[in-house]
This record gives structure tokens, sequence and C-alpha cells, in this order.
């Protein structure tokens, strides 16, 4: 009977685990090292819940953003579900079909999508992963019922995955150890490389070519009596080619708004190496090439432009260009350190992808020079996608885990 350990249960791990465990006389074990959700409500017709305040569903992650810069926050959802459990829920452009993740229309628009789509010729709602109105997780749509073949252990940080020579054997849990005749290995852009880099295995590449969506944010505030506080908090965006812009309607602060300027095509590259402690040390390179920097700032300029248009007059009063208050008049005031403020304040989507692409791993998902071990999740995607990762992520792990033999 084939043995199999999943180690990481975010958006690829679920699906890998549950279509291996679908295979008659297989044993699946699936390890999180985040606790399970299962029973949490959430609202019905609003995206207001406990996501990113609960800070149980984080990973904590600090990354440095760009050369010389001081590491920081970086946010990852932790749990059973990854980070489907804090994401936006949406989906972005064509669906290829070929997964379980149930979409629906957005229900309603708030007043700065509306705003949007009546504003910008290039905004398009978006789907949300609902269903009723309700998010739905990966680990929701994939692991409701699993099958008795699947054993699901949260909680459990894997320490490092066994080898004999270079056949994969099982992994290393601080409670013991557990035999397998394969690994799959889904633990993150991050988290990923940095397991298997501290389990000795070597291939070039390894780490190398981390890839994030950059961007900038506006800050909106909206005119008193507009937010609708049951409208979706994303439900359209705006591609423009290289950037898009992104509505978020709800923030932590009633009463304000955001406009997200992110870069869709990035050629910035950074790593993912091992600290003395074990632990991943995370060198985004974000904005490090002139192309990436130019189109920001280029997307920023048209996003301003777009916010003085007629219908967002009766919606948004002021737009603030940072935490500290600075007004995007405070800005244009100083218009020979637009393109440095604006490099200089970037965030990001925390859309990390792409730290063991083909050249570490084959197009069937195993790593090259060993066997028994593959890789399944955003590591593997061939750089950060052009439009939101999330469904690109569940795709690849259905095409991936449908080649996965016990060797």
């Amino acid at each position: 009977m084939p043995r199999w350990v999943v180690v990481g249960g975010g958006a690829a791990g679920c699906v890998v685990a549950a279509r291996l465990a679908e295979r008659p006389g297989h044993e699946v074990l699936l390890v999180e090292s985040g606790q399970r959700f299962d029973g949490v409500p959430t609202p019905a017709a609003s995206d207001l819940g406990p996501y990113l305040s609960d800070p149980n569903r984080l990973l904590p992650t600090e990354v440095v953003r760009r050369p010389g810069r001081h590491p920081e926050p970086y946010l990852q959802g932790h749990g059973l579900g990854g980070s489907s459990l804090v994401n936006g829920s949406i989906v972005a452009g064509a669906d290829p079909g070929g997964h379980l993740l149930p979409l629906e229309e957005p229900w309603a628009h708030g007043p700065l999508s509306a705003a949007l789509l009546e504003a910008d010729p290039h905004a398009r709602p978006v789907r949300l992963v609902r269903r009723d109105r309700r998010r739905v997780t990966v680990a929701d749509a994939y692991l409701a019922d699993p099958p008795d073949s699947l054993t699901i252990v949260v909680g459990e940080p894997v320490r490092s995955i066994r080898f004999e020579g270079r056949r994969a054997t099982g992994i290393e849990l601080a409670g013991g150890t557990y035999d397998a005749d394969a690994v799959v290995v889904c633990a993150g852009a991050i988290r990923t490389p940095a397991l298997l880099l501290r389990s000795g295995v070597s291939v070039p590449g390894l780490g190398d070519h981390l890839q994030d969506h950059p961007a900038f944010t506006l800050t909106l505030s909206l005119t008193d009596g507009v937010p609708d506080p049951t409208a979706p908090t994303i439900s359209c965006v705006a591609d423009h080619g290289g950037f898009q812009l992104l509505p978020v309607e709800h923030l932590s602060t009633p009463g304000y708004a955001a406009l997200m300027v992110g870069l869709t095509t990035v050629s910035s590259e950074g790593r993912v190496r091992l600290g003395r402690d074990g632990e991943p040390v995370v060198e985004l390179g974000q904005l490090t090439d002139a192309g990436d920097r130019e189109r920001l700032v280029a997307g920023v300029r048209s996003a301003l432009e777009l916010l003085s248009a007629e219908p967002f007059g009766a919606v948004v009063e002021r737009v603030f260009v940072d935490s500290a208050g600075t007004t995007v008049d405070d800005l244009r005031s100083t218009p020979d350190r637009f393109e440095e403020f604006v490099v200089e304040h970037a965030g990001g989507h925390y859309h990390v992808a792409g730290t063991a692409r083909e050249g570490v791993v084959t197009e069937a998902g195993r790593v090259r020079g060993y066997d028994g071990l593959f890789v399944a999740d955003a590591s593997a995607l061939p750089g950060v996608p052009r439009a939101d990762p999330y469904l690109a992520v569940v795709t690849q792990a259905e095409r991936l885990v449908s080649t996965f033999t016990v060797p």
C-alpha cells in the first residue's frame, strides 16, 4: 500500500492530499503546522470577519523588501487552507476549470468599486470564491469530508525530510518520525525551499528567482455615509497590462478604503536562504529592476489621474500616500521626489512564487536528482503570474498531482 506524506496544508497541499487519497489502496498523511478552523463562522453578504485580525491565522514571517532595508513583517496565511484563510478570496481573468473552488459573481459593488467600473474602461468584475456569499477556503472545498485513507495532522511543524541516499523515505516531526514512500512538499514559496535546504537537498537554483507583485497603496478617506459594510471587500479589478488597479472597500479603520496599484509584469527577483537557526532568510529584491520601477511609478500616476475623474468626486474626500498622513497634494508639491517616494513606500500583494521552478523540479514536479520527492505549490510556478495567483496555484496542483507516482 503506497504511503504518501504531504507537507503543508495550504492551497496546493489540500488539493494534493485530497486527490492522492482518492486513489484506491493509497494512504496519505497531510501535515500542517498551523491550526484547523472548521466551524469558524463567516458572516454572509460581508467580508467582515476574523481574517487578518486573528494572529492564529498568520504565519510569522519577515522579509527584506529591497537591498539595504530592515526586515519587516510579511503576511502569510497559517492553518489548514493556508492563505485562503486570509486572502482576498478572488479570481480574476479566465477560469480554466478542473478544480473544486466555487466561484460566484459579486452580489454588489461598494462605492469605490462602482466608481472604478464607471471611470475605467479596463475595469471588470472579479469572481469570488464563495458559496451562498460565504467565504470558502481550499480546505472547505477539498477536505470537507476526507476519506479514511487521509489522516490530517495540524499543529505539527516538519523539521526535515528523511532520505536513504537520494530517495525520500519520510519526515521528522518534533514528536518523532513518519515513514513514507514519497513526500510532496507544499509549504509555500518561502517555506518549501527552506525545508528542502534544511533537509540537505542540493539542486542548483533552489531558493532563487523569488518574485512577488509590488504594490503602492493609495489610502482614501470616503465621504460620510458612502461606505457600504455589506459589499465585498474586493469586487473588481482594472488590468492595464503591466499594472492593475485594485479597489479595497474595507480597511481596519471605518470610513477609509484603498486603491492599490500593483505590478502584474515583474522582472525583479529575490531569494530564500537559510539562517543559522535553520529558518528562512528572505530577500524579495523588490523593484531592483529599473523597468519595474518605471511601470509602478507610471501606474501610480495613472491612478491619481483617474481619482480626479467625476465618478470619484462624490465618493472620495482625501487621498493619502503613506501611513503618516502625507496627502497626494503634499507629494505633488515635490515632483522631483515622486519616483523616489513611490519606490521607497511600495509594499506588495503577498504573492511570492517561483523559488523551486522548473530546473529545480521537472515539468511533472519531481525534484531533480531525487526519487520520491515532489513540489506542487507556488514555489513551482514559473514566476509570479500576471494575475492573482490563487487559481494558478490550485490548478497547477491539480495538474501535477495527476502525474505523481511512487518510485
